[in-house]
């Protein structure tokens, strides 16, 4: 056997910065030593890797009018019959790239039922990575989970499954347990589509910007009020982003001995809530905002004998949105879900665009790497475009 991948070789490895005969030299290696194996992939990212497997290949089967899996699976488990089975037959005729899965999948199963008691399940996998897989294959895979015979084997455990299996192993080594693996076995128990976005967040450990966002972009030049600057006054939250409480708090940085008094405004720029004149630095709405319904706010200062408003023309507006009712009820569905639930709640509201909850509930989710990148994903949607 060749001596073990350097750390270097195992970083570039899982970034797919690999020249290509270096990877093809470095993914015959790992078919054949286990301890590397383990080095390239975790558990839970491998199981990450899964579910966002999954996902893609749900998504490309619906875009691309290919098989979906649950078809694919159900046809190698021969659970299809008659017409259904004649029309995938039919498909896969025409189809090569469905094809190729089901030759796939259905050698994998001929190998996970073959006898194999004096041989690890790890070696099994290698041996069905060397006889069933091209170099190109583990080339293609290497971006879901560096594992990638890992990923294509269990990938074809229905998904009750996996989550009990890790389960058990999280109440064996609690200790050990990462944000990532906590939160992957209370993904599990959610209904679709929402398991599926949060799944494939966790596999990436990154969240995809939400369109919401850029409808929440301000526009210029059509505040109410006049004034030539700021003076240092800055409005900064909610500010292009969505709220999760009907009744938000607004706050802003505020300058030495001056007095400050805000205004909402609906559609068309109709006032819906204002306050009185107060020193703080910020203010909670006092009634109920609609959900779903977007709004605008601005501050009137006054601060030496002088009055100014804030964001003042032509400055973008400082706008929000209201989480709306079908948002608030898949939060409610995540708190309700369990405990070590912060991961999943910070990721539903970053993709639901409530950028400050987010942010919140991951910072309460802990200090891990995965945790980390997906703060490093709510803070890209926070810069402007």
């Amino acid at each position: 056997m060749t001596p073990h991948l350097s750390e270097e070789q195992v970083v570039l490895y899982r970034s797919r910065s690999l020249a290509a005969v270096e990877l093809l030299q470095v993914s015959r290696h790992l078919t054949e030593c286990q301890e590397c194996r383990g080095r390239i992939a975790s558990p839970s990212e491998i199981y990450s890797g899964i579910e966002g497997l999954r996902v893609v290949l749900g998504a490309e089967g619906a875009a691309l009018n290919h098989l979906t899996y649950d078809e694919i699976a159900a046809y190698v488990d021969r659970q299809i019959a008659g017409e259904d089975a004649a029309a995938i037959e039919k498909h896969i005729g025409e189809c090569r790239s469905c094809a190729n899965q089901i030759s796939e999948l259905q050698a994998l199963q001929r190998e996970m039922k073959a006898p194999h008691e004096s041989v690890s399940w790890l070696d099994r996998m290698a041996v069905v990575w060397r006889e069933t897989f091209s170099w190109r294959s583990a080339f293609a895979l290497a971006g879901v989970a560096a594992c990638a015979v890992l990923v294509l084997v269990l990938v074809r455990e229905p998904a009750s499954k996996a989550p009990n299996q890790q389960t058990a192993a999280q109440s064996q080594q609690p200790s050990g347990v990462s944000g990532s693996d906590r939160a992957l076995a209370n993904v599990n128990r959610l209904p679709e589509p929402l398991r599926a976005s949060l799944a494939q967040a966790i596999a990436s450990r990154q969240i995809e910007r939400p369109a919401v966002l850029e409808d929440l972009a301000g526009k210029s030049g059509v505040l109410l009020g006049a004034a030539p600057t700021a003076k240092g006054v800055e409005l900064l939250a909610p500010v292009g982003i969505v709220v999760g409480s009907q009744k938000p708090t607004l706050s802003w940085k505020p300058i030495p001995g001056a007095e400050y008094k805000v205004s909402v405004f609906g559609d068309g720029y109709a006032e819906v809530a204002t306050g009185e004149w107060t020193h703080q630095r910020d203010w909670q709405v006092p009634k109920a905002l609609r959900r779903g319904a977007r709004y605008s706010w601005q501050i009137s200062v006054r601060h030496n004998g002088e009055e100014f408003t804030v964001p003042a023309p032509p400055a973008s507006e400082a706008r929000f949105q209201v989480l709306d009712a079908a948002g608030e009820a898949e939060i409610a569905q995540l708190k309700a879900n369990g405990t070590d639930s912060h991961m999943l709640l910070g990721i539903r509201y970053a993709q639901l665009g409530a950028l400050d909850d987010a942010e919140r509930e991951l910072r309460q989710a802990g200090d891990g790497s995965d945790v980390a990148a997906l703060l490093a994903s709510v803070a890209q949607m926070r810069r402007p475009r």
